[in-house]
């Protein structure tokens, strides 16, 4: 996932003619990139479950329109 390009997966969805009504792009960056690793830092274990909260409100947000 670190080398998507998502520039070029909308252009492979225009070219196969499904290309979406709406793109939405969600990310999460380190804080340090110094030392590669397997695992995650504290600070983004700690953050998964409040990101997954408030993805969760906005599509049960979404959903109801």
């Amino acid at each position: 996932m670190h080398y998507i390009n998502p520039l070029k997966a909308l252009m492979l969805a225009k070219a196969l003619d499904v290309y979406p009504k709406k793109v939405i792009f969600l990310g999460c960056e380190t804080a340090e990139n110094e030392e590669i690793g397997i695992g995650l830092s504290p600070a983004v274990g700690n953050a998964i479950p409040v990101a997954f909260n408030k993805i969760t409100q906005w599509l049960e947000s979404i959903s109801k329109n």
